[in-house]
């Protein structure tokens, strides 16, 4: 039996062989749907739409949905089991504020009432990640949720289309409401707002069309404050303040043939040569973050974060232990390394059937092989074309996804080219350690020098980074 997952912009498929019920499909699925009774069918939090064959409605789904939602066949989740092949659209943003405001309900009750906090909010693609900073002690305290924005498609393009063609206000809605909520909870003195320039577009409510075609024009670069937020520079619409905020922690400037690397669903990177920084932006897709392939998810309880051969057999390592429930994306990253090396996977990415991981239900598809393969060539294209021919003295990871990576994964799947052994750092986050240094005025001084120094390397259109991507398509 088959489970189709539809969001405004894409669909994910899982097998499944008995009855189940939607929110465990849902969960495997990794689509980061909050359940906020426990699955008890006593909140109606977790509507989804259904069509296909289903379990019949249940008294607790009468009372809690209305006769117009069943008629359009909305159902609870935490109710209704997947009895046959399935169509599941999850794309209701408001269960994800659920899953904001349990988090934030979790956060709040850990802090000291008077103390006086400031705030670094990194408004990712796929996770909003928050850090709160005591100001008397300097204590940090962190927590992340999914961007409700995800159901409206898992990459900046599908939401810059929907902003356009629908509504720019839902998508800022998607993000603004949750900061307001922050402050009105902990009642930061500072702020710091970072993220891609996208997201601080729709942060802001500011026309993001000029970003969706060539030339891809941003209508600001911010690098200042307002209403007692401050927002750092972007470099261009796909290099933004993540990356002013990663160059600024690293310290690039001061690396001659240093890159930083940050992978997400979209990949920037910026390499310091000559007294200049060059910023490049490539596409990667939300594979690496756990999204979009069939038993990927964000790295909890059940992950399988490791795969692994030993003499011969391949193994995995399962976050927190207990039975595996999907893999993440540097699971995914170590997975095709071993079915590389064993041979199950062929250079050129053909996998003949799903590839079951031994000793559990968690599988890999033919097709995301393949969305893994498109990624990994973009990646492996934009070192290419930004650093060119240079030696790399240093590589900056950044980002969650980065500081979970085997760097010999990535090599064995072409992901990064050989000569990065040995010199890789991980700087975790550096869009939120950026961040905090923004808190200080002398900082923001700092950046605003560095940024004069960055020069974007456009790659739409580029010949060269078409050339390398080719190149790198196979493993």
């Amino acid at each position: 039996m088959i489970a189709t997952f539809q969001g405004v912009r894409e669909k994910r498929t899982l097998f499944f062989s008995s009855p189940t019920l939607i929110s465990e499909l849902l969960e495997r699925a990794g689509t980061g749907l909050a359940f906020p009774c426990l699955k008890q069918g006593k909140c109606g939090k977790c509507k989804v739409r259904v069509s296909g064959k289903t379990s019949p409605v249940t008294g607790q789904e009468k009372d809690l949905l209305t006769d117009a939602e069943l008629e359009k066949g909305v159902r609870l989740a935490c109710c209704t089991f997947a009895n046959g092949n399935i169509l599941i659209n999850y794309t209701i943003p408001e269960n994800y504020f659920q899953e904001f405001k349990q988090k934030l309900l979790k956060f709040s009750e850990e802090f000291d009432n008077n103390n006086v906090y400031n705030i670094i909010y990194d408004v990712g693609t796929t996770t909003i990640e928050v850090c709160a900073v005591a100001k008397n002690n300097g204590n940090k305290q962190y927590f992340s949720f999914t961007n409700p924005q995800i159901a409206f498609g898992s990459d900046v393009m599908s939401r810059l289309k929907y902003a356009k063609d629908h509504s720019l206000e839902e998508l800022r809605r998607c993000v603004h409401e949750p900061f307001e909520l922050i402050k009105k909870t902990l009642k930061p003195e500072k702020c710091v707002v970072t993220g891609n320039t996208v997201m601080l577009h729709f942060f802001e409510g500011k026309d993001s069309s000029g970003m969706l075609d060539y030339p891809f024009t941003p209508s600001d670069r911010f690098g200042y404050e307002k209403g007692g937020i401050y927002f750092p520079h972007c470099v261009s619409a796909f290099v933004g303040a993540d990356v002013s905020c990663g160059i600024l922690k690293s310290e690039l400037i001061q690396n001659e043939n240093a890159l930083l690397i940050d992978i997400g669903t979209n990949c920037e990177m910026a390499y310091c040569k000559d007294g200049a920084i060059y910023c490049c932006s490539v596409a990667a897709g939300p594979a690496f973050e756990g999204f979009s392939t069939s038993r990927g998810e964000t790295a909890k309880d059940g992950s399988i974060v490791r795969v692994y051969l030993d003499n011969g057999k391949i193994c995995s390592d399962t976050l927190g232990g207990g039975k595996p429930s999907g893999i993440t994306g540097s699971g995914i990253v170590d997975l095709v390394s071993v079915l590389l090396k064993t041979g199950v996977l062929k250079k050129d990415g053909y996998l003949k059937d799903n590839f079951f991981i031994p000793g559990t239900e968690v599988f890999i598809t033919p097709d995301d092989v393949r969305q893994i393969q498109l990624a990994k060539a973009s990646v492996r294209a934009g070192i290419g074309t930004i650093c060119k021919d240079n030696s790399v003295s240093k590589v900056f990871i950044a980002g969650n996804f980065g500081n979970a990576l085997n760097i010999q994964s990535c090599v064995d799947i072409g992901l990064f080219p050989e000569s990065f052994l040995g010199k890789t750092e991980f700087i975790g986050n550096s869009s939120i350690d950026g961040g905090k240094l923004l808190l200080e005025d002398e900082n923001r001084k700092k950046l605003g020098e560095l940024i004069k120094k960055c020069k974007l390397v456009e790659l739409a259109g580029n010949n060269e980074f078409a050339k390398k991507y080719i190149e790198n398509i196979d493993f």
